[in-house]
């Protein structure tokens, strides 16, 4: 299979790619019941992706993509790039959202819920204990502890570890397979490879098409691409070790740059701290020369 330096399909990591690719119905729900072990989605509504808390004070959160199913199911789908510090955090705040917004506005209800689903794409390893690195899916749920049945089938999670997925196209079995490939290594690839000839997939390389990219939407596909390169750039000196003296000021110039773009998407300070190494006093100073009257997350 040829890789070609110059590309033809978008890298369907960068934030511009996936929202693009994933607001497309047919590949959301294919993806979805390919990938999830839940029950099967016929159809989406997709949902504002930013959601507001009680008052104007409360902390939002942006979601990705958002939608309610046919069974009026929420489901929250996340891309991740770059490592985040309380991700599991974050996923239990995010799906706190939609249980709130089931209550309705009046006195009587017996709290009955419909179930939330929140599906992570990580390109970074979160699960890191004995045994964790046979394992590209991760499922969490409510469990009791005593006898391990759940607890309730309300609040379900599914993360996506991709950087331990490495199967080639002649080991690819499973759409799962073929979804999480197709992650990896679309934005590398110049034609359609053979194991990927049905209509769904077919239609995921179509769209992703840089050439069909109109002006605006090719400037925005390029500013999502520097900022992955960046994350990805952060992250890799980050985990290299006796950093040369020359590389220093690259890595602070590349982590003041991410530190930028995670604030306006919301970050905290110890979440870019731990992406960038840059101190949390520097984070401050760097959010008030983009928001100097803005609220500073801690």
């Amino acid at each position: 299979m040829k890789e070609t330096q110059t590309p033809v399909f978008m890298n369907p990591l960068t934030d511009y790619s996936f929202k693009k690719l994933f607001s497309e119905k047919e590949l959301l729900i294919a993806f979805l019941n390919d990938v999830t072990p839940w029950e099967t989605i016929v159809d989406i509504k997709y949902q504002p992706s930013e959601q507001l808390g009680a008052s104007k004070e409360d902390r939002r959160a942006i979601f990705d993509l958002y939608c309610i199913t046919g069974n009026d199911e929420y489901y929250i789908i996340e891309m991740q790039i770059g490592k985040q510090m309380y991700f599991k955090d974050r996923a239990l705040f995010y799906t706190a959202f939609p249980i709130r917004k089931q209550a309705p506005r009046k006195k009587n209800w017996n709290y009955q819920l419909k179930g939330v689903y929140l599906v992570a794409v990580l390109n970074f390893i979160l699960f890191k204990d004995e045994g964790d690195e046979d394992f590209v899916i991760e499922e969490a749920y409510l469990m009791r502890k005593r006898t391990k049945a759940r607890f309730s089938d309300k609040l379900n999670y599914l993360f996506v570890e991709l950087p331990k997925f490495n199967k080639t196209p002649a080991e690819l079995k499973t759409n799962t397979d073929r979804w999480l490939y197709c992650f990896r290594n679309m934005g590398r690839l110049n034609t359609i490879p053979e194991e990927f000839k049905d209509s769904v997939f077919e239609h995921l390389f179509d769209l992703a098409r840089l050439e069909i990219l109109k002006p605006a939407e090719m400037e925005a596909y390029n500013k999502s691409v520097l900022e992955y390169s960046v994350l990805q750039d952060v992250a890799d000196c980050a985990r290299s070790e006796g950093r040369e003296e020359g590389r220093e000021k690259g890595f602070e110039e590349k982590g003041i740059e991410v530190a930028k773009r995670s604030l306006l998407k919301g970050y905290s300070i110890d979440e870019i701290a731990e992406l960038t190494d840059l101190t949390p006093e520097q984070i401050k100073d760097i959010a008030l020369t983009i928001q100097p009257t803005g609220h500073i997350l801690n």
